[in-house]
């Protein structure tokens, strides 16, 4: 582990040259993870924590004394202690936000006002803010300082005297043109209303070729900046926690959660696909004489409902997503239930060929393949359509897309796949 990786120099050992990431990795498949994490040079530490799973970081802020963090602290910026303070247990958070310097805690307590959803509640306060009439020198003296502290090359924002946004100096210009007048290269940047939405921040991001939004209030007053660097890490967890709704599994939950938490976090969902499950036999035992005519039916039924399934399941992902970034509004509903039953029926109809033709081949009943086809049509364009319309009535209702309609859509195309394939085999076969 981390202890392999030194490098011995005139026997002693160096520091392990790694990212934060790949030092929490390394922790993460340990035998002795806390053991494993002292390894860490204690610059880096703070930064790990921050990569680790929640569990691991409840069990370390348990064991950890104030004075440890304190001295991760050091090493952090205010948004980063913020974040830190986040996942601790509640009477740690207290006892070392007690602790916290004034002007560290002014700065935490600042971050800590804001919606962690909205852009402020993104913003880092890590950057540099010069008068636009300010000498060079003073400019120099700031990222001297600001380099002295470790820290990597900061935005340079340039105000007026009432704190009012005028633009940055890219770091280049200023290194190669080494102007007298520092406005001589000032630059426009964009820049996002504190209260907008984190999905509202992502367009921002996506629709600029900055790595930079600054954060400011309505009177263009900067309150912070949002590197694109750490917005990243923002939308892989956003990602994360749409994969685990999508599978029915609380977003909170880590892969090294004991086994009852594992339970906890997923009986609900089991218990309800149980029912809807038990909701299809009942729909199979309707057609009981049918399929004891012919024994064949029972080897297209998965076939028929599994394909309804995924591209449900391949629908939902789509919306799903186009509703939690904004990209769907009420004139676009329309269009998009439109888009996806016609790619349904598009797909189903494809796929129907196919299995027609297998079945006609495999099995010498031509009229087995025309069954098999029609419902393979009828059941993607069923799963278009509930793909797609369901999240827009859950939205409705206030319940999350991402993590009840997977349940609801199943069982639809689940329940009209078998209802269509064996009613149809009933009327053509029989």
């Amino acid at each position: 582990m981390i202890k392999d990786k030194l490098v011995e120099s005139n026997s002693k050992p160096q520091e392990v040259l790694l990212k934060a990431h790949e030092y929490a990795d390394l922790i993460l498949n340990s035998k002795s993870p806390l053991d494993e994490f002292f390894l860490v040079p204690i610059k880096k530490q703070g930064r790990v924590f921050l990569h680790l799973p929640n569990n691991l970081q409840l069990d370390f802020g348990e064991i950890f004394t104030v004075e440890d963090i304190l001295v991760m602290f050091k090493y952090l910026d205010p948004d980063e202690v913020t974040d830190f303070l986040q996942h601790l247990p509640d009477k740690k958070h207290n006892k070392v936000a007690k602790k916290l310097d004034e002007h560290l805690k002014e700065k935490v307590e600042y971050l800590l006002k804001f919606d962690p959803k909205s852009a402020a509640g993104l913003m880092s306060l890590d950057y540099i803010i010069i008068h636009k009439n300010s000498d060079t020198k003073i400019l120099y003296d700031k990222l001297k300082k600001a380099f002295n502290r470790g820290k990597r090359t900061p935005t340079v924002l340039v105000r007026d005297k009432e704190n009012h946004l005028l633009g940055y100096i890219p770091f280049k210009h200023f290194i190669l043109n080494r102007p007298k007048n520092l406005f001589d290269v000032v630059e426009n940047i964009p820049s996002i209303y504190f209260d907008e939405h984190y999905d509202d921040v992502v367009k921002a991001v996506n629709n600029s070729d900055h790595r930079n939004l600054v954060v400011v209030d309505y009177e263009n007053h900067i309150l912070g900046i949002i590197e694109v660097s750490d917005l990243l890490k923002v939308i892989e967890e956003e990602k994360t926690s749409e994969v685990y709704g999508l599978a029915g599994v609380n977003k909170e939950e880590d892969i090294l959660d004991s086994a009852f938490d594992k339970f906890k976090s997923r009986y609900k969902w089991l218990i309800l696909n149980l029912a809807t499950a038990f909701m299809a036999a009942a729909v199979i035992s309707m057609f009981e004489d049918t399929l004891s005519k012919l024994v064949l039916l029972a080897v297209y039924m998965p076939i028929v409902a599994g394909m309804g399934g995924n591209a449900a399941t391949q629908t939902l992902a789509v919306v799903v997503r186009g509703l939690s970034v904004h990209e769907i509004d009420y004139k676009k509903k329309l269009k998009v239930i439109y888009n996806e039953i016609t790619a349904g029926v598009m797909n189903g109809t494809l796929n129907g060929i196919i299995v027609a033709f297998i079945a006609w081949v495999w099995n010498d009943m031509w009229m087995l393949g025309v069954v098999v086809g029609i419902s393979m049509v009828i059941n993607l364009f069923v799963a278009g359509f509930f793909g797609t319309i369901l999240p827009f009535i859950l939205e409705k209702f206030d319940i999350d897309p991402a993590v009840a309609a997977t349940v609801f859509v199943t069982t639809a195309t689940d329940i009209v796949g078998f209802f269509v394939f064996l009613g149809l085999a009933e009327l053509m076969l029989i």
